[in-house]
């Protein structure tokens, strides 16, 4: 297999010529979350200080299959809990209920431990799990099917932590994953172990401390329409680390790298697998990548199987877009100045009105199911990509402003 190494330098534009040919001004309103619809007849508890069951704790100890828990907004402290029923829905009502770690975690993992099967957890906030071993988490998944929506992780060593059973699956939406992390930098903001799918949908995460902001062994990945930031606190590892030849599918997201962070590359892919016969294949589509750092490499592949890189945004600092075995087109190198605001996040590209800069259109080069539908909403949405900037390079479709 021959490798293929792009070296791209940013490219310097006019600005009439900076935008992606027909961004659309405007898109439409953000879908935010939606909460579950609870069935008719699912056993309903109720949570709040002034309940019969005063904390969540207090649910976990009475819960049977298949209840809802519904958790009034409140500061729950040392609220720590093991969930071992199946079929939950666990939500947060009037207002984001905040689980604040104790000195003692629960199984001394962390907050709460989901051993049930198909759990929905929607709307809750978690906060301050430390361990001695570094690895105290906001959630311990340890189910076999949980959904996460609308959840707030932060100042955890690590946020939500998976197990390692093959027979799992994890989903997150609609969340935010801040701050969290170890010294040791063997925490992250959000780590999924060697499970069977992992998948990620309108969230952000951002400010990890020495870990990255998302790693996972998952067997089948897919990160979409999601913001990786790479800010204060930080610095971040990796922003996104697939250490493991799988499936990994990485598409629609805004993807920053602060100047200060350990790693040049941004996105790395079979480091653990070096020698061994891939297990997946890398994609990576229309997503904005930026770097501060000086020289980056944005995606660095490690297994012998080609990455298929299309369509993305690699803007900032000069540097490699790919590291390793890609098959690469469409892509667009940008320098901060092309992007709307970058002090404020917004890496949508300046509106002009004059011409592109020549990138290759993407129809029928990709398939079908890697075309994006969504472009991120901050905070923690997703707005409907306009048809006509589907294929087009970068993780926005949206125009974010005036071009001089």
């Amino acid at each position: 297999m021959t490798r293929v190494l792009l070296v791209t330098l940013a490219i310097t534009l006019p600005a009439a010529a900076w935008a992606q040919g027909p961004c659309t001004a405007r898109a439409e309103d953000p879908a935010s979350f939606r909460p579950t619809p609870i069935e008719s007849g699912r056993r309903v508890l109720h949570v709040g200080p002034d309940r019969e069951l005063a904390t969540p704790a207090a649910a976990a100890r009475v819960a049977r299959d298949g209840d809802a828990i519904l958790i009034e907004a409140a500061d729950y402290p040392d609220s720590r809990g093991v969930w071992p029923q199946n079929r939950l829905l666990i939500r947060g009502i009037n207002g984001r209920p905040h689980l604040v770690a104790g000195e003692t975690l629960a199984q001394g993992k962390a907050i709460w431990v989901i051993n049930g099967d198909e759990a929905v957890i929607e709307n809750v906030e978690f906060s301050g799990a430390k361990s001695a071993s570094g690895n105290g988490a906001g959630i311990r998944a340890q189910g076999r099917r949980l959904t996460v929506r609308a959840g707030y992780f932060h100042d955890n060593d690590t946020g939500l932590l998976s197990d390692n059973d093959p027979r799992q699956e994890i989903a997150i939406e609609h969340s935010e994953f801040a701050r969290n992390g170890h010294p040791d930098g063997k925490a992250h903001n959000i780590y999924i172990g060697s499970i069977s799918r992992f998948e990620m949908r309108f969230s952000n995460s951002h400010g990890a401390r020495n870990g990255h902001l998302l790693k996972s062994r998952a067997k089948q990945n897919l990160v979409a329409y999601n913001r990786l930031a790479d800010v204060p606190p930080g610095p971040a590892s990796y922003e996104l680390d697939f250490p493991r030849s799988t499936d990994a599918t990485v598409i629609g997201n805004l993807i920053l790298q602060a100047e200060a962070s350990p790693n040049g590359a941004i996105l790395s892919y079979g480091a653990e697998d070096k020698g061994r016969a891939p297990e997946g294949r890398l994609r990576v589509v229309s997503n904005t990548f930026v770097s501060l750092r000086s020289r980056p490499v944005f995606i660095v592949n490690h297994a012998p199987a080609p990455a298929l890189v299309v369509g993305n945004v690699f803007g900032g600092a000069a540097g490699e877009h790919v590291r390793g075995p890609a098959e690469a087109r469409g892509n667009l190198g940008l320098p901060l100045a092309a992007f709307a605001d970058p002090a404020t996040l917004d890496f949508r590209l300046r509106e002009t009105t004059n011409g592109s800069p020549g990138a290759v259109p993407l129809t029928g080069t990709r398939p079908p199911d890697l075309v994006p539908e969504f472009e991120y909403a901050h905070p923690a949405a997703a707005r409907v990509r306009a048809p006509a900037s589907r294929d087009l390079p970068g993780a926005f479709g949206s125009c974010g402003g005036s071009g001089s």
